[in-house]
């Protein structure tokens, strides 16, 4: 096993065993293209093509050999995928990426036009060592260019001489990037952290993702995708050494670790865990120095076959009992993240295909009508307990405002911002115009702003930012003759959030704008009547 300092890993015979544990059965091989050095780390370029790192020897040059397992310093190498799993016609990825000493755990986004890595305190051909004499890991990102070469590589920010960060697992949206590091605040070893990502090569202050998921000792290797993450321990209940854990992420914690069983962890070390397929055929590979491998660290690819469950019901008015065609309904994991949304038709009926053994909440809604939700345990076909009612909603209409839910507001359209801006935009300006309109018909009215972000960047820069927003429509009012003296602006940043998006929740970038918003509060609403 390739362990850097600080415990920061770097890290054919057919061998094919089926293995039971959580009432799933897997099949589980060691891939041909494994080395007799070090190869470990998959991760997926698209469906038919990987990267991972590896010490393996390349052509007729003799490559620097890392004194600390007697192997040469990793690179980074691309294959293809069979349908079988193995990964074949294997090369270098790119000569621009590797130098002369370790990089590995490379990542991509969606677009496929930024990559990020770990590698040797190294960039522009200056080695650098930290007080005490350490080389440590950096993380790294780099961008391609219109020629389709890789451009600048960048050291991140939060990256530091005095200790080690590595191992980047980007969330579904790429709001939030997961790492290991060893950093100050650090709970043992090595930690998951966590930091919000924003425009250019900016991002928030990294957050060690709490005791929960960290130990005493170390935990490294994340993997993140939909509401799941992935991570390697020492600390946690372990069959080995470092074993593979599961924990569901939630609004603002973590779900308690699940040991992933004998069946993928062994008595060594287990790490590196991606997921090729979330069908009914579960896939995807691994990296363990268990007995029985080809060389050191080896990959592994593995089959699971998925346990398939049905939630089933209908939709109806509350009162008539009618079918109310056109509802939607959205099905959320146990932790509030949401898995799928259907429309429902003439039937108002929807069904939705879950994993057995969970908990599920369903939530119907209706232009018009009060939301209904329920919780589902057992997995039953269409009953009682799997129709939601919905009400209508008891709404009191003025001229130009509505009384909902306790409160009178101006009833215009949503004001959406995009990311990490103020400016009005041309849609906004037209509500905006008739907030105006709605203050010139009753001169009296007192109405405040109040503008919101979405959860993404730290919690004090949210406040200012949904400040700035707030001041930025009040100045649009103002403008447009309104006195100062009736119109007053706050900012609530992440506090007011409408959907279940808040810290560290998978949501996509529609999801996140409907909490960038500005809404307008009667202070007044007795001067209207």
């Amino acid at each position: 096993m390739n362990i850097l300092k600080l415990g920061v890993f770097f890290s054919v015979l057919f061998v094919s065993t089926i293995v039971n544990a959580q009432k799933r059965s897997y099949v589980i091989k060691n891939i041909a293209s494994n080395s007799k050095n070090s190869d470990y780390g998959v991760s997926f370029l698209n469906d038919s093509s990987v990267v991972f790192s590896s010490s393996r020897s390349s052509g007729l040059v003799r490559k620097r050999v890392w004194k600390g397992n007697n192997q040469p310093y990793l690179d980074i190498y691309k294959g293809t995928v069979d349908s079988d799993g193995e990964i074949r016609n294997v090369k270098v990825f790119s000569k621009r990426l590797n130098t002369k000493f370790h990089e590995s755990d490379l990542i991509f986004t969606k677009d496929r036009k930024t990559v990020y890595f770990s590698r040797n305190n190294y960039l522009n051909h200056r080695y650098r060592k930290s007080s005490t004499g350490w080389n440590n890991i950096k993380m790294y990102k780099a961008s391609v260019l219109a020629n389709g070469n890789w451009g600048e590589v960048l050291e991140l920010p939060f990256s530091n001489d005095e200790y080690s960060v590595g191992h980047p697992a980007l969330n579904a949206d790429e709001t939030q990037l997961y790492f290991t590091s060893d950093m100050p605040g650090s709970l043992g070893g090595t930690d998951i952290w966590v930091v919000t990502v924003l425009e250019g090569n900016e991002y928030g202050t990294p957050k060690n993702v709490g005791n929960i998921i960290n130990t005493d000792r170390k935990e490294m290797f994340p993997y993140v995708i939909d509401d799941k993450l992935y991570f390697s321990s020492e600390g946690h209940a372990s069959i080995g050494n470092l074993d593979i854990f599961q924990s569901t992420i939630g609004t603002n914690n973590f779900s308690k670790p699940v040991n992933l069983g004998g069946q993928i962890n062994s008595l060594a070390d287990d790490f590196a865990f991606v997921i090729r397929n979330q069908g009914k055929e579960f896939s995807g590979y691994f990296s363990s120095n268990r007995e029985g491998g080809k060389g050191d660290d080896d990959i592994y690819y593995f089959v699971r076959e998925k346990c398939v469950r049905y939630i089933e019901g209908l939709v109806k008015e509350t009162e008539s009992k009618e079918l109310l065609t056109g509802s939607t309904v959205t099905l959320y994991t146990a932790h509030g993240v949401s898995q799928e949304t259907q429309l429902v038709g003439q039937d108002a009926s929807f069904k939705f295909e879950v994993e057995c053994d969970m908990k599920y909440k369903i939530v119907g809604l209706k232009a018009g009508y009060d939301n209904d939700e329920k919780w589902i345990v057992a997995l039953k076909p269409i009953s009682d307990n799997n129709i939601l009612f919905l009400k209508k909603e008891r709404i009191k209409t003025l001229e130009g405002v509505v009384n909902r839910q306790e409160r009178v507001i101006v009833n215009i359209n949503p004001i959406y911002f995009d990311f990490n801006k103020a400016s009005i935009r041309p849609d906004a300006a037209v509500e905006l115009d008739k907030v105006v309109a709605v203050m010139q018909r009753y001169p009296h009215l007192i109405v405040s702003s109040g503008s919101h972000t979405d959860a993404r960047g730290n919690d004090a820069y949210n406040i200012k930012l949904a400040t700035r927003r707030a001041n930025a429509t009040v100045r649009y009012i103002v403008q447009k003759g309104i006195s100062s003296e009736r119109i007053s602006g706050q900012g609530y940043g992440e506090n007011r959030l409408r959907n279940h998006c808040s810290n560290g929740v998978r949501c996509s970038k529609d999801q996140h704008q409907l909490n960038r918003r500005t809404e307008f509060v009667v202070i007044n609403p007795e001067s209207i009547q």
